[in-house]
């Protein structure tokens, strides 16, 4: 590799998760890799890691969102609830809870749409109206 760009990150990236995926299943961590900044001769990232316990909510994902939900009124439950959209856009849509971005104060909450697989940010309050709290 001769140099950093977009299609060599992914290539990168990849190959990262592959080998977490065996270090995670060896040692019980979940391993997450944030966003990659790059110029064309360095990359940085940050690698999240979780020690997994023994129920399935080991996830970075989750371990966030039971570590956040309370400051919003919203409980561990709520995560992976599914709700329909208010959005005149995506009319009828339905979205799955799928994160928290603690960075985020405008539109904090993740839900990925369960029809094309995106994920989208929402503010708290369009979650907790649709979720009736």
């Amino acid at each position: 590799m001769k140099y950093f760009d977009r299609a060599a990150l992914r290539e990168v990236r990849n190959r990262m998760e592959e080998a977490l995926k065996k270090v995670s299943d060896d040692l019980g961590i979940s391993f997450e890799i944030g966003k990659i900044r790059y110029s064309s001769d360095m990359f940085r990232t940050q690698i999240v890691c979780v020690v997994a316990n023994t129920s399935d909510d080991s996830s970075v994902a989750k371990v966030q969102w039971n570590q956040y939900c309370s400051r919003y009124s919203l409980s561990p439950d709520d995560f992976g609830k599914t709700f329909k959209s208010l959005n005149k856009t995506q009319a009828n849509a339905d979205f799955e809870i799928v994160g928290y971005k603690p960075k985020s104060h405008k539109y904090p909450i993740l839900a990925k749409n369960l029809s094309d697989g995106k994920t989208y940010k929402f503010p708290v309050s369009r979650v907790r109206a649709v979720l009736n709290k």
